[in-house]
C-alpha cells in the first residue's frame, strides 16, 4: 500500500458559484448570498469533516451589510479553518474587456477586504465561469501575489491545452501554475453529479499517480452544499477507505500545497486562454461603452484628487473613490459586462455606473478648481481652461460651446482665441451643439490645443475683430457626384448614392485604402444572449445600410413633407470638415461624421446608431486593400495578435492591421468585438440585435415565434467614436496609435468660468505638468494617492510589446530612467521624506522593499 506522503489525494473543493446577477438583479443576488452562506455554516455545524470554500469579497459585504449575525458565524469559521476564503478577489469579473487598471482594482480590493476582515492572503485566483483570459493576466496575478489560478474556460473542444495542469506563461513572460479541472464542471446542479464527479477524479488520481481537484457545489445562483450531497459522500469515503488514494473535504490551498512538488515539471502553455461565447463581445453594446466612459472619468477624478492634495494638501476623497471605484468593478462581473444577464437587472446596471460616473464628476470639478492658473480675468474676456489627464504631451482637437454674455445679446460678437503666451490660435465657429448653432448665447469654438502632461493650459477668447490665422492645409470641393476633402495627410471621397466613403488615400505612402467603400452592415445573427461559441461568424451580409432617400431624411429629421440630402458638410472651417453620412436599412438608421483636420493626421468618425434590427449584428466593414495582415489588437495591460480567419474576436481600445508596405490603426472609445479576413478587411461589431439573456429555449435552434413576444438587446441609440491612423513604418504607426487612443478614450476636458475659484494661496500663475512620460508608449496606469501611506502610486505600462527606457518627471524633479521590458507593468510609490522625494518600487498591492530604488 502506498504511504501517505506519495498517496494521491481527491482534493473535493466544494463552493457555491454566485453570479451577483445574472438571470436575476442584484438585489436577489444579494439575498442569496444570505441564503447561501447560512446554509453553510448550518452545514459545517452538522458535517464535521466538510469545508466550505468561497471568494468574492462582494458577498461577503453583503452579508455584512444586510445579516451581521451570520457574519460573525462566518468569521468564527474562518478562524477555525473550516470556512476557507478563496480566491481573493472583489468578485469573477470578465478579463478580456474591462481596463487593465479595473482588473487591478478588483484584485486589490478583494486583498484588501479580506485582510481587514479576515487576515488572510490567499495564494491562488480563480474565474471559473468567465469567457476568456488574456495573456496578460498572468502578469497581473504574480504581481499581486498569487502563484496558481484556476479556470474551466474555455473547454477542451475550444482550446487544447497541453495538460489540465499547466505554467501559464503571458506576454510579459511571467508565469503562474494554472489547472483546468478535468473532474468536471465548477457546479453540480443534478443528483449525484458531485459524486460522479468524485469518482472521476478517484480514475484520473489513479492513473496519474497525482492529487486531484474535484470542484462541486450547487451553482450560478449559490446553494453549495446540500445534506444529501454531504451523507453521499460519507458513504463514498468509507468505500475508499485504506485504498490506494485518499478522498478529503479540503480547498485549492491544500491542493496547492501539494503540487508544488512537482510545479517545474509541469508544461507551459504561453498566450491567451481563448475563446468562448464570442457574441459577449458585442452583447447589450450600451453596457460595455458606459464601461469605458466610467473607467476613463473614475481615472481622471483620482489623477487630478491626487495632484490636489500633493500639491495644496487637499483632503483626498478616500472613501468616495473606493465606493466609486467599487461600483464600476460590480459592473465588470462577466455576465453584467458581457451582456449575457436578463432585461430586469439592466436599470440597476445603468443606476450602478451612475453613481460610479456622479462620485468622479464631483470630485473632478473639486480638484480642478484647486489646479486652475492663478490669473484674474480681464474685462469682456472668457477664460476657457484645458486639462490633459495624460502623462504625455497632447496636442489634439478641443470644441465647446461657451457662454457670450450672462443674458443672450441681439446679435453674435466676433471673437478671437489666444493661448497663455499671447498667441492667436486659429479658430472655427462653425460645428459643435447643433441645437445651438444659430443662436447668439451659446457659440461654438474649435481649435487644436496643445497642453503639457498632466497640466491645465489656459486659453482666453476676446471679443474682438480679428483675422483667423491660417491652421494648414484644408480643402473641400462638392459636385454632383459626390464630395471630396482634404488635407497634408489624406483624401477622402464621399459617393452621394451611397453616403459613404469610397476613397480613403493616404498621401505619405501613396496609397489608397480601400478596395470598396466603407459601410454599415446588417449581418446575420441568430445567435442568443451568449451568440455561439469559439470561432462565431458574423460576417455573412443581410444588406449594407444604404443611402437615406431625400423622404427619408425629411422623415428622419421628423419633418415628413420636406426633403433632404443623405450626404453633406455639416461643419466647415479652418481648423476641420465634417461630412455626414445618412444611412439606413429597414428601421434601423445611422449617422456618420467624418471629420479631418488642417493640422492632425487622424481621421475622426462620430457614429451615432439608431438600433432598430432584430436579431442582426450591425458592424461596420473597412474593406482596407492590406492583403495578409498582421493583426494586433490592446488587451486589458497588454496585446495580443489575433487572426485574420474571418471569426470574431476580443479587442480594447486600438487595433493594428500591418504589411510590409503600410500600417494602419483604429481605435475606438467604448466598442470591443471585430472580426478580419485574409484580404485586409477589418469588421468592427457594434451592436447586436439579439433576444435578451434568458435559460429556456436556445435561439440558435428555436426560433422565437412571431406569435409570441420577446425583448431584443441595444433597440436604442449607441454613441461610438473611432479614430484612423496610417503610416509606412509600422513602428511609428504603432508608438502614434496609443496616445491617439488614449485620448479618445479620455479626451482633454475643457471648460470656461468667467470668475474661478478662489486659488490656493500658492497657486502659481503657470503650473508646470506634474508627471511626464516619454515615450508616449509608456503609458499611465494610475496616479492616486497610496492605499495605506502618505504617498503617491504611480503605475505605467508599456504599451506596444519593446523593451524602451523611459525618462519621468516629477514637477521640477530630476529625470527619472527607468527600463521596461515588453508589457511590463511597474508601480512606484511617491514620498516626502523632508526635502527629498523617494521613488520605491511596489507591486501592484502597493508593498514596497525596504529602500527606495529611485531619488532625488
Amino acid at each position: 500500500m502506498s504511504t501517505a506522503l506519495d498517496r494521491p489525494i481527491v482534493h473535493l473543493f466544494c463552493n457555491a458559484h454566485l453570479d451577483p446577477v445574472w438571470m436575476w438583479t442584484w438585489e436577489e443576488g444579494a439575498r442569496e448570498a444570505i441564503s447561501t452562506f447560512r446554509t453553510a455554516v448550518n452545514l459545517l455545524d452538522e458535517f464535521p469533516e466538510f469545508i466550505f470554500n468561497h471568494n468574492e469579497s462582494l458577498l461577503y459585504e453583503w452579508v455584512e451589510e444586510y445579516d451581521p449575525p451570520l457574519f460573525e458565524r462566518i468569521r468564527r469559521r474562518v478562524r477555525e479553518g473550516r470556512w476557507n476564503i478563496t480566491g481573493g478577489w472583489y468578485l469573477q469579473p470578465d478579463v478580456n474587456l474591462p481596463g487593465g487598471e479595473t482588473l487591478v482594482r478588483v484584485i486589490l480590493e478583494g486583498r484588501r477586504y479580506f485582510a481587514e476582515k479576515f487576515g488572510v492572503r490567499p495564494p491562488l485566483a480563480y474565474n471559473f465561469d468567465s469567457f476568456g483570459h488574456p495573456a496578460s493576466l498572468p502578469q497581473m496575478l504574480v504581481q499581486s501575489g498569487f502563484e496558481f489560478y484556476i479556470h474551466c474556460r474555455p473547454v477542451e473542444s475550444q482550446l487544447e491545452l497541453p495538460a489540465p495542469l499547466y505554467r501559464w506563461r503571458g506576454v510579459d513572460g511571467s508565469e503562474v501554475i494554472a489547472l483546468r479541472p478535468d473532474a468536471g464542471w465548477y457546479g453540480t446542479p443534478w443528483p449525484g453529479q458531485a459524486q460522479a464527479q468524485a469518482r472521476k477524479g478517484i480514475e484520473i488520481a489513479r492513473a496519474t499517480g497525482r492529487d486531484v481537484l474535484v470542484t462541486w457545489g450547487l451553482g450560478d445562483h449559490g446553494g453549495g452544499a446540500t445534506r444529501q450531497e454531504l451523507l453521499a459522500f460519507r458513504q463514498l469515503f468509507a468505500e475508499v477507505a485504506g485504498d490506494d488514494i485518499e478522498i478529503r473535504h479540503s480547498t485549492p490551498e491544500a491542493y496547492l500545497n501539494r503540487i508544488r512538488r512537482y510545479a517545474a515539471e509541469l508544461p507551459v502553455y504561453t498566450g491567451d486562454l481563448q475563446r468562448t461565447l464570442s457574441g459577449t463581445y458585442t452583447s447589450v453594446a450600451t453596457v460595455k461603452k458606459q464601461m469605458r466612459e466610467s473607467e476613463a472619468r473614475l481615472a481622471s477624478a483620482e489623477r487630478w484628487a491626487s495632484i490636489a492634495w500633493w500639491r495644496f494638501g487637499r483632503p483626498y476623497p478616500e472613501a468616495e473613490l473606493r465606493a466609486a471605484w467599487k461600483r464600476l468593478m460590480f459592473n465588470a462581473f462577466h455576465d453584467i459586462l458581457c451582456g449575457s444577464l436578463i432585461e430586469d437587472a439592466l436599470p440597476g446596471v445603468s443606476d450602478i455606473f451612475g453613481y460610479a460616473q456622479d462620485a468622479a464628476r464631483r470630485i473632478i470639478v473639486r480638484a480642478q478648481n484647486a489646479l486652475l492658473p492663478n490669473v484674474p480675468p480681464a474685462d469682456d474676456t472668457v477664460p476657457l481652461y484645458v486639462f490633459n489627464p495624460h502623462s504625455s504631451a497632447l496636442r489634439a482637437h478641443v470644441g465647446i460651446n461657451f457662454l457670450s454674455a450672462y443674458a443672450p445679446p441681439s446679435e453674435r460678437r466676433p471673437f478671437a482665441l489666444y493661448d497663455d503666451t499671447g498667441a492667436r490660435l486659429p479658430i472655427q465657429t462653425s460645428g459643435g451643439n447643433a441645437v445651438l448653432a444659430g443662436g447668439t448665447w451659446q457659440p461654438f469654438i474649435g481649435f487644436i490645443a496643445d497642453v503639457p502632461p498632466l497640466a491645465v493650459r489656459r486659453y482666453e477668447i476676446r471679443f474682438e475683430e480679428a483675422a483667423v490665422p491660417n491652421a494648414g492645409m484644408l480643402s473641400t470641393s462638392e459636385g454632383d457626384t459626390g464630395i471630396t476633402v482634404e488635407n497634408a495627410w489624406w483624401r477622402l471621397r464621399f459617393s452621394r448614392d451611397l453616403a459613404a466613403p469610397v476613397e480613403l488615400y493616404h498621401k505619405p505612402s501613396g496609397r489608397s485604402l480601400l478596395k470598396a467603400p466603407a459601410q454599415l452592415f446588417a449581418m446575420r445573427d441568430v445567435g442568443h444572449a451568449w451568440g455561439g461559441e469559439n470561432r462565431v461568424v458574423y460576417n455573412q451580409p443581410v444588406s449594407p445600410l444604404l443611402a437615406l432617400t431625400p423622404a427619408e431624411v425629411g422623415a428622419f429629421t421628423g419633418v415628413e413633407d420636406q426633403t433632404g440630402p443623405a450626404l453633406r458638410i455639416i461643419a466647415q472651417g479652418p481648423v476641420s470638415v465634417t461630412v455626414e453620412c445618412l444611412v439606413g436599412w429597414q428601421h434601423t438608421r445611422a449617422a456618420l461624421r467624418f471629420t479631418l483636420y488642417a493640422d492632425l493626421p487622424a481621421v475622426d468618425l462620430d457614429l451615432r446608431l439608431y438600433m432598430q434590427a432584430r436579431r442582426k449584428m450591425l458592424k461596420f466593414a473597412l474593406p482596407f486593400d492590406l492583403p495578409d495582415p498582421r493583426i494586433t489588437g490592446e488587451v486589458p495591460y497588454g496585446a495580443a495578435e489575433r487572426a485574420a480567419d474571418a471569426t470574431e474576436y476580443p479587442y480594447s481600445r486600438w487595433i493594428r492591421l500591418e504589411t510590409p508596405e503600410l500600417a494602419v490603426g483604429v481605435a475606438n472609445n467604448g466598442q470591443a468585438g471585430f472580426d478580419a479576413s485574409d484580404d485586409g478587411t477589418l469588421r468592427l461589431s457594434l451592436t447586436r440585435g439579439a433576444v435578451h439573456c434568458s435559460w429556456e429555449g436556445d435561439p440558435n435552434t428555436q426560433p422565437p415565434d412571431p406569435a409570441q413576444s420577446y425583448t431584443y438587446m441595444d433597440q436604442t441609440q449607441l454613441d461610438l467614436r473611432f479614430r484612423l491612423l496610417a503610416d509606412t513604418n509600422p513602428q511609428k504607426l504603432a508608438a502614434d496609435l496609443i496616445p491617439a487612443a488614449l485620448e479618445l478614450h479620455q479626451p482633454l476636458e475643457r471648460f470656461f468660468a468667467f470668475h474661478a475659484p478662489t486659488p490656493p494661496a500658492e497657486a502659481p500663475s503657470a503650473p508646470v505638468p506634474f508627471l511626464s512620460v516619454e515615450p508616449a508608449t509608456i503609458a499611465l496606469g494610475a496616479l492616486k494617492k497610496a492605499e495605506d501611506a502618505e504617498a503617491l502610486v504611480v503605475r505605467l505600462v508599456e504599451t506596444t510589446g519593446q523593451a524602451t527606457t523611459a525618462q519621468v518627471k516629477l514637477e521640477d524633479g530630476a529625470v527619472q530612467e527607468i527600463r521596461f521590458r515588453p508589457f511590463e507593468i511597474k508601480t512606484y510609490m511617491i514620498a516626502r521624506q523632508g526635502e527629498r522625494i523617494t521613488w520605491t518600487a511596489c507591486n501592484l498591492l502597493e508593498e514596497k522593499p525596504a529602500l527606495p530604488i529611485l531619488g532625488e
